[in-house]
């Protein structure tokens, strides 16, 4: 990490922006493999979690947060259970909470 970041002076010694990108670079690495040591998740899959691009599980997105000493904000219901391996996509995910939203708004509104 410190040849990289050494590596980003020596090239571009008199811009401040470079150098901030470089520690930004070595920032995430670090992250992401404090995060795979955590979590158990591969690195590979992490990232397609973290970029929107992966399709996770209840229990991964939970694993991660918990490595971040996070908790969910949101329980996944009788649907999904928490343990569940089965992964689930952002779209059914959402489609799943607005349409038990609405099921709960229309047992509560008054006749």
């Amino acid at each position: 990490m410190q040849e990289f970041l050494n590596a980003a002076f020596e090239n571009r010694s008199e811009d401040l922006h470079s150098l901030g990108d470089a520690l930004d670079v070595l920032a995430r690495a670090k992250i992401l493999t404090e995060l795979e040591h955590k979590t158990k998740i591969r690195r590979k899959e992490l990232c397609r979690i973290l970029l929107g691009a992966g399709n996770p599980t209840p229990e991964a997105l939970t694993k991660i947060a918990e490595a971040l000493g996070l908790e969910m904000p949101v329980h996944f219901g009788k649907t999904l259970p928490l343990q569940s391996q089965t992964p689930i996509s952002s779209q059914t995910f959402y489609s799943q909470r607005q349409q038990e939203q609405t099921h709960a708004h229309v047992r509560s509104s008054p006749l």
